[in-house]
């Protein structure tokens, strides 16, 4: 499993996902992070492309999902929220990441009434189904 992850690490990052190898997570641009849990195959998402993703919401602060469901956008151009935009890139089809997205790459001092307070850090699970 850690070969797996490894290798799915270094493939994110030749595809331009930036992360970096830290105590068992993947650290991204602005404090965002995700954890490897499950490696995917075949072409990484990249900015412009349309994806799928399954996905689960979650406050970090007591772990109470605010949200799950699918949606499909095109990566990089704003679309969703900056934490999936950047969290998303690189991702494999049939991966699995868990984002751990801070405020200001949520929904930031605005939150999302009445389900995300103001400046709550999210975890997100999200798996690509289609790139």
């Amino acid at each position: 499993v850690r070969a797996a992850a490894a290798k799915a690490a270094a493939k994110a990052q030749a595809a331009g996902a930036g992360a970096t190898r830290t105590t068992g997570r993947f650290e991204l641009c602005g404090g965002l992070a995700y954890e490897l849990l499950q490696p995917g195959k075949g072409q990484p998402a990249s900015v412009g492309k349309a994806v799928q993703l399954r996905y689960e919401g979650r406050l970090a602060q007591n772990a109470r999902r605010f949200d799950k469901g699918v949606m499909k956008f095109r990566l990089g151009r704003g679309e969703v929220i900056q934490g999936w935009d950047e969290g998303v890139k690189g991702m494999l089809q049939g991966e699995r990441r868990r984002l751990l997205v801070p405020s200001k790459m949520g929904y930031g001092q605005k939150g999302a009434p009445p389900f995300v307070p103001r400046n709550a850090d999210l975890i997100f699970d999200v798996e690509l189904l289609q790139c």
